[in-house]
């Protein structure tokens, strides 16, 4: 207990650390990550078109830290604010050095200050609201895409084909976007760990099912799957990751808990799913929601 619980503290004193330059933003705290997005976007003419949304990041971030600082888990808290500016700042940084349209980086740099809000739940209560569940997906989907064809991975829409499946959720959409966002980034990490070359092996499926105890989202990816046991891969600071954080199914799984619900991590041949997708299995059940 006595080593688990020391790896834990090192893995936090390493989260407020310098960081190794990361292949996209060159960051080594919240306040560089913000800065180089910044620096990005006047470098892209784009002031105008995303400098409200850099400063709505850079505000959120503020009023998480001042009261995180000052409350239980502080550490743990600020460390979640941190792991949603460093994976969207990311996003976003490539998407502009990538040529996207005004239209579309406009819509990321909305999602990635909305996405932040969400992940400050810690800090306040966020409003809730009914939404599809498909339109979760498209939310995510949007932001995701240029990542995932960069990487040839095809990110499957298994609404499209289910539209009877769909389901409706109150929540707070910019915490439930946040959740799925990180479920999707941790199957585009392991897809491209195994190297498998061929585009039609390489994918992940997001669609409904409702074959667990309430009607869920499930992720689905063809890459090398869990090796540990659900209980350890939810711990803070838990990670197979070679630069992860292990937060970001931390953070799923408190926000599913947040929203009534759990992060399930089912079999196979629990829930359908496209063949091809062979690798980790992972459902945001809901369990307590608004009738469709």
């Amino acid at each position: 207990l006595e080593t688990e619980r020391g790896k834990d503290k090192d893995a936090l004193r390493q989260a407020f650390k310098a960081r190794k330059k990361h292949d996209y933003t060159g960051i080594d705290s919240p306040e560089s990550a913000i800065d180089a997005l910044r620096k990005k976007v006047l470098e892209a003419g784009m002031a105008d078109k995303l400098g409200g949304y850099v400063n709505r990041v850079e505000k959120t971030y503020k009023d998480a830290r001042e009261v995180l600082m000052s409350a239980v888990g502080a550490g743990l808290g600020l460390s979640l604010v941190f792991h949603e500016i460093e994976r969207g700042v990311r996003g976003l940084v490539y998407a502009i050095e990538q040529g996207q349209s005004v239209e579309k980086l406009v819509e990321m740099g909305r999602q990635l200050a909305e996405m932040l809000e969400g992940a400050s739940f810690l800090v306040r209560k966020s409003e809730r609201e009914t939404l599809k569940a498909s339109d979760l997906f498209r939310y995510v989907a949007f932001s995701n895409r240029p990542r995932c064809e960069y990487h040839r991975i095809r990110l499957l829409n298994g609404f499209e084909n289910l539209p009877d499946k769909d389901f409706s959720i109150k929540g707070s959409r910019r915490m439930l976007t946040a959740t799925l966002t990180n479920l999707v980034d941790n199957a585009i990490h392991w897809i491209n760990v195994i190297g498998e070359k061929d585009p039609g092996k390489r994918c992940i499926w997001v669609g409904p099912s409702h074959d667990l105890e309430g009607p869920a989202i499930v992720v689905a990816d063809s890459g090398p799957g869990f090796q540990d046991d659900p209980e350890e891969v939810v711990k803070p600071f838990f990670t197979r990751r070679l630069e992860g954080m292990g937060l970001g199914l931390y953070y799923a799984d408190m926000a599913m808990k947040a929203h009534n619900g759990r992060l399930a991590f089912p079999e196979h041949a629990d829930v359908d799913i496209p063949g091809a997708c062979k690798g980790a299995v992972v459902a945001m059940v809901f369990t307590d929601r608004e009738k469709k």
